[in-house]
């Protein structure tokens, strides 16, 4: 399902749901501008789709609103050639450790007054706290590790990925706050863009289960949904749709002592009961971070290495399958016999035909050519060399030697 509008109630007295006008105002709103994200980004899900299906086959049929994937699904059935598959696993490889590497600090914090970073105090107090929040990105509970090796995953196979941060919701009692990172499926995040092509919001479809909307919303959200309540009273794993907006804040008053006088407001919204399941909120920046790899004139999704090499993987995965062919007919060939000779051939190890041999010793059987093997091979090293030529593989081993 790519609708909008698909599964989703349809529009319903205010008063009747037990919602504010306000509260309808922004459901209306942000189901409006959900339907027109996904419109715009439909055409860009199809080249992802192609993309998935030759190196990245977990994330195949992701990328459209309403999919879904049994866990544990078999999405390998379309990938014959792994070649891109290994070239997307170096290049994530390949930006961990030059952008990010975590045996070196790798990011500073400062001040843009240069007088102050010149006193000695406000510069211990910054190397500080920068080591202080470093530790707390690396920790094992804020998952940052694995969601960045997975951004730039996305990186390199769709040319966008989204990262996104939060507060530590468990553990907290235990450890303290902190962060918990979050690499979004870029099926799941619709951006949008200001007038700079700059990233100021967007709109992040998930599922969760009962069990966890409990944990995510608390009980008193339940009580709006009631069929995410009940199949908590049955223990159900049935999935249920969510999307989180968050746009400018249009009433921004920086006076107010509510959610108003953040810059960005946020709003969850539960598309089954069609109601807001958290009090309207916002935040003073972001939560989240959108790379593009390389964006072309008018489109706010990136295009990553992938796109640019498609040709290159869509042609070695045919030639791997022509190569397969030929292999296997030059290791078990075909025969051929005269129209008088022997009908059936025993291929079993010491096993005797009588008749393959003319009374001169010429053989009477032969088999049919399978074709230049070698020349398949090399055109396969051709694509094999573009591909990793786009991915920075040859790159890298430049800069190593």
């Amino acid at each position: 399902m790519s609708g909008a509008y698909a599964g989703m109630p349809m529009a319903m007295d205010p008063l009747a749901a037990g919602l504010s006008e306000r509260e309808e105002r922004i459901i209306q709103e942000s189901m409006m501008e959900f339907s027109q994200l996904q419109s715009w980004r439909n055409v860009t899900a199809g080249m992802w789709e192609e993309i998935a299906e030759l190196i990245d086959p977990p994330s195949r049929n992701t990328f459209y609103y309403g999919a879904f994937n049994w866990p544990g699904q078999k999405k390998t059935e379309r990938q014959i050639d792994s070649s891109g598959m290994l070239a997307l696993q170096r290049f994530k490889a390949i930006m961990d450790s030059l952008l990010t590497p975590r045996n070196s600090t790798w990011c500073q914090m400062g001040s843009e007054d240069d007088y102050l970073m010149k006193q000695r105090g406000v510069r211990l107090w910054f190397e500080e706290t920068n080591a202080k929040l470093f530790k707390l990105r690396y920790n094992m509970r804020a998952n940052f590790s694995s969601q960045n090796v997975n951004y730039y995953q996305n990186l390199g196979a769709y040319g966008t990925g989204t990262m996104w941060a939060e507060e530590l919701s468990e553990f907290v009692e235990q450890y303290g706050p902190g962060p918990r990172y979050r690499c979004i499926p870029v099926g799941e995040m619709f951006l949008r863009e200001n007038n700079q092509q700059m990233v100021d919001g967007g709109i992040r479809w998930f599922r969760l289960s009962a069990h966890a909307a409990l944990s995510a919303f608390g009980k008193e959200a339940l009580e709006r949904m009631p069929a995410i309540k009940n199949a908590l009273s049955m223990a159900s794993e049935q999935p249920f749709d969510f999307i989180h907006r968050i746009v400018p804040r249009k009433d921004f008053d920086p006076g107010k002592l509510d959610a108003k006088n953040m810059p960005f407001g946020s709003y969850v919204i539960s598309l089954q009961a069609r109601c807001l399941v958290r009090p309207e909120g916002g935040f003073y920046r972001l939560p989240f971070y959108s790379g593009r790899y390389d964006q072309t004139p008018g489109e706010i999704y990136g295009r990553g290495p992938a796109s640019y090499v498609l040709p290159a993987l869509k042609t070695l995965n045919a030639q791997k399958a022509t190569f397969l062919k030929q292999g296997h007919r030059a290791a078990d060939p075909v025969l051929l016999t005269r129209d008088d000779g022997i009908l059936d051939m025993n291929m079993r190890p010491g096993a005797m035909n009588k008749g393959g041999v003319g009374p001169k010793g010429e053989l009477l059987v032969h088999a049919l050519p399978s074709g230049n093997i070698q020349i398949n091979e090399k055109m396969m090293d051709m694509e094999r060399t573009l591909i990793g030529d786009a991915f920075l593989t040859t790159l890298f081993q430049i800069l190593m030697e």
